[in-house]
């Protein structure tokens, strides 16, 4: 299931649901190999 989908479900926002998952110390990302290159082009757009 996607994350809106449980947030929905749980009856939270998409953001009070994140930040459930947060103070589960639960990641909602697991990085990978795809998330550094994805930081990486997200640092050079927000740097130009």
């Amino acid at each position: 299931m996607s994350l809106g989908a449980v947030a929905q479900i749980s009856g939270l926002s998409l953001s009070e649901f994140i930040d459930h998952l947060t103070q589960l110390d639960i990641d909602v990302v697991v990085a990978d190999k795809q998330t550094a290159k994805e930081l990486e082009t997200l640092n050079s757009w927000l740097s130009s």
